[in-house]
């Protein structure tokens, strides 16, 4: 049965001066007493309701008791078990953050934390939301407008002058679960659907054929002693024909023996059924044959045991997802991380970037998102655009314009060249509405002694009396941007977005985000949210303390 907490405030005074002098200073200051005044009295506890039956029942546990205990465990790097052990043997500055000081005994449990955690996830999963990420983005938004980087009303600030400066960037989130071979897959798949027969009792319909998966040593055998036997026999590697061969015989024998709805109903075979597609096409004839491995997508099962996971070649292998943070800031270096995302890492950063644009207030404060040339896009400028944010990009991707293309002058519509970067007027043009690409014919014999010939990749006739210019507005703009990155504006400009890789730098360094212990997108997001809650506490007390150094002076 759901219950709200039965006290809102913080810690009495009463209980805190009953601790020893240096036992008060040490709370004081604990970063974990930021948990207990910020994070704790702000959570929504009414959002959780739906966790909990409506019939009468023992009450929950406190919702504020629980998201901040995942915030403190991000905090100080700890485990269930290591969490709790100090919670229990007095760490006053734990008891304080989830307002357990007065209590004799400690609520919390290794089996309450974990059953909380996975209620969580399923209702995140039914309805299609993220209470955890919601919790995060309301309590860093209130502590970024007590640091005056926003305003308590979106409306505010109509000015150029007063918009805020929202910085933006991505990192690669290697996953815990082991990046499989196309051979361990298919093998590992195999196993599990092997492994659910036998637990579920029907251990006698498995074939002779696949009775070596249940040997010892067998994975062993298939996937590294046949490989380096073929390989010095000279022989060819069959292997993947052979695994998909059981596979195929596996799915025969399944269907034969249970009906399809119990079947739609098993995550073993559904990975199962999953990977068999992905593996495989079906020839001329209606066989399935192996899929070419050039043609198997990057979204593909990595490994059976976490289907999230992806692959991306990005300066390297990665498997696993992305993660992209929207950070506000002001010019005193202060600032709080208000939104992030993370999704498969073939997601692109201008489509999480998309993401963040599609949350604005339609009527919002005017806002300047500072991002790398990956955060550009057509489809995000016209959605910025509708929502009043100005995206200023620091770089660009592909290949460098050329800086000629700037000059050139075109219409509103940017299908017709009015002027070429020497003032030259086109005789006539001629735009691919498909492509975007105009062909303009220049005066005769003006492009033969101009300077800017080769720049303007000028096109000829055999005898080199007409010319033709082939450009796009795209082009155009992509030049302009280049050119706009040499002046101060645009030095400050990168300046100021180069600080988004310190939040990047701290999730690695000091949340070990390279090396998560949870397997799954789900379980991932809840430990990125806690840890730059983590981060925005830590934040908001160094602003605290910067404060209290101006008023003393």
């Amino acid at each position: 049965m759901f219950r709200l907490s039965q006290e809102l405030g913080t810690p009495t005074e009463g209980e805190v001066h009953q601790l020893s002098e240096q036992a008060q200073e040490a709370v004081e200051k604990s970063r974990a007493k930021l948990v207990g005044d910020i994070v704790y009295p702000n959570i929504n506890e009414e959002k959780f309701a739906g966790l909990y039956s409506e019939k009468g029942s023992r009450p929950n546990i406190p919702i504020r008791q629980y998201v901040s205990a995942l915030v403190l465990k991000r905090m100080y790097g700890l485990s269930d078990e290591t969490f709790l052990e100090f919670l229990r043997s007095g760490a006053m500055n734990f008891q304080y953050a989830l307002h357990t000081m007065h209590g004799q005994v400690q609520p919390l449990s290794e089996n309450s934390l974990r059953r909380f955690r996975r209620k969580v996830e399923a209702y995140n999963a039914e309805h299609k939301c993220d209470l955890i990420k919601e919790e995060f983005q309301s309590i860093s938004r209130k502590m970024a407008v007590e640091m005056g980087l926003l305003r308590p009303d979106p409306s505010e600030g109509e000015d150029e002058e007063d918009a805020i400066v929202v910085r933006m960037d991505s990192m690669e989130i290697e996953a815990h679960a082991k990046a499989m071979s196309r051979i361990e897959i298919l093998y590992t798949t195999i196993v599990i659907v092997l492994r659910w027969l036998l637990k579920k009792g029907f251990g006698s319909i498995i074939p002779a054929k696949l009775s070596h998966y249940k040997e010892e040593g067998d994975k062993n055998k298939v996937i590294y002693h046949r490989a380096r036997e073929e390989k010095e026999s000279g022989r060819p590697d069959t292997r993947v024909e052979e695994l998909i061969g059981d596979m195929l015989t596996l799915k025969a024998l399944m269907e034969d023996s249970l009906s399809g709805e119990i079947l739609s109903g098993i995550p073993e075979y559904t990975v199962f059924q999953r990977v068999l597609d992905e593996q495989t096409i079906l020839d001329p004839e209606g066989k399935r044959i192996p899929r070419d491995a050039k043609d198997i997508s990057p979204s593909s099962v990595q490994n059976p045991f976490d289907t999230t996971m992806t692959y991306r070649y990005k300066r390297g292998q990665h498997h696993g997802f992305v993660m992209n943070a929207a950070e506000v800031i002001d010019d005193a270096g202060n600032g709080i991380v208000i939104h992030a995302a993370v999704e498969p890492n073939t997601v692109s950063d201008s489509s999480m970037a998309e993401q963040y644009v599609a949350e604005q207030p339609e009527n919002g404060a005017k806002q300047t998102l500072t991002a790398d040339g990956s955060y550009s896009g057509d489809r995000l400028n016209e959605m910025a655009r509708e929502k009043g944010i100005e995206i200023r990009n620091t770089s660009l991707t592909g290949s460098l314009p050329y800086d000629i293309d700037a000059d050139f002058v075109l219409d509103e519509t940017g299908t017709k060249i009015l002027q070429c970067p020497v003032g030259k007027v086109p005789e006539s043009c001629k735009c691919n509405l498909r492509t975007g690409m105009i062909t303009a014919r220049m005066p005769d014999n003006c492009c033969e002694n101009c300077p800017h010939r080769d720049e303007c990749n000028t096109r000829f006739n055999k005898k080199h009396t007409v010319s033709r210019v082939v450009l796009s507005k795209k082009m155009v703009t992509r030049s302009q941007q280049a050119r706009s990155f040499s002046t101060e504006e645009g030095k400050a400009n990168a300046r100021r977005r180069n600080g988004v890789e310190g939040i990047m730098s701290v999730m690695r360094r000091k949340y070990n985000i390279d090396h998560l212990p949870v397997f799954g997108l789900d379980r991932v997001k809840t430990w990125v949210w806690t840890a730059l809650l983590s981060y925005n506490l830590v934040k908001y007390q160094k602003y605290l303390l910067s404060q209290k150094i101006v008023s003393a002076a």
